[in-house]
């Protein structure tokens, strides 16, 4: 191995090494990351060597590619290494005492949590579908009609964007003639989904009529002539946003 070059530091405790500029092979990354100093940043390592001599020393590092087949490593490396592990036991010790478990057990304890968290979530979807589905089959006698087409515009507290699209097709078929626009807030977003029953797309675009709502409630959107969906960013407009589509379809329609 040839003598370690001077480092390239960019500040006093992070030397940085490049193996093709400094002339060095890959075997001596191993002795590069030995170098007493708190982390070393080593470029121009092919990712067989990353691999090889990351396992060989056992320090933590990050990577990341910087070429085809060549990789950008930073380890922990001298004394600083075993503060580092220490910092890592720590957190193992810590993330135990949360989850009321010890470090033989701590990865049973979180993969438990998180199976219980994504049932939870499930339930949660679950139950936000039966309260929009509920809320949904009690609009019918909310629709105005003009010209033979029925017109609802409304908000669905509570809705997700999957319970918008099915709650939309449901009142379709049940309005059979129909122009109608669903809304939803949640987390101060709001959600838009617009649908025309195919007789009347010829005359009625699912895609404009969501993407006017949409501009009043700072954001936009499109889709298919019979549904389109949108986002907004001001939920204190919804209400007033939503009054303007019966007007908006009758000059549409007479």
């Amino acid at each position: 191995m040839k003598p370690a070059p001077a480092a390239n530091t960019t500040s006093a405790i992070t030397p940085a090494f490049d193996l093709k500029k400094d002339g060095l092979s890959s075997e001596d990354l191993s002795a590069l990351l030995l170098v007493p100093c708190a982390r070393a940043t080593v470029t121009g390592v092919t990712a067989a060597a990353c691999l090889t001599n990351i396992v060989s020393v056992g320090l933590g590092f990050s990577e990341s590619g910087v070429a085809a087949g060549v990789r950008r490593i930073e380890a922990v490396t001298g004394e600083q290494a075993l503060g580092h592990i220490d910092n890592l036991q720590n957190r193992l010790r810590q993330v135990a005492q949360l989850v009321k478990g010890d470090r033989n057990t701590v990865a049973d304890k979180v993969r438990q949590l998180v199976d219980k968290n994504r049932r939870l979530e499930k339930e949660l979807e679950q139950l936000k579908h039966k309260l929009a589905s509920g809320q949904g089959s009690d609009l019918f006698g909310q629709a105005i009609e003009v010209a033979g087409v029925k017109i609802l515009a409304v908000r669905l507290d509570g809705a997700d964007a999957k319970t918008l699209r099915e709650t939309l097709d449901r009142l379709k078929d049940k309005l059979k003639t129909a122009v109608v626009v669903l809304a939803a807030v949640e987390d101060d977003k709001v959600r838009l989904v617009a649908g025309v029953t195919p007789d009347q797309t010829n005359r009625i675009q699912a895609g404009e009529l969501v993407n006017m709502v949409a501009q009043q409630v700072g954001g936009k959107g499109g889709g298919r002539a019979d549904m389109a969906q949108a986002g907004g960013t001001d939920p204190s407009r919804l209400e007033a946003a939503l009054h303007t589509v019966p007007d908006w379809v009758k000059n549409r329609l007479l």
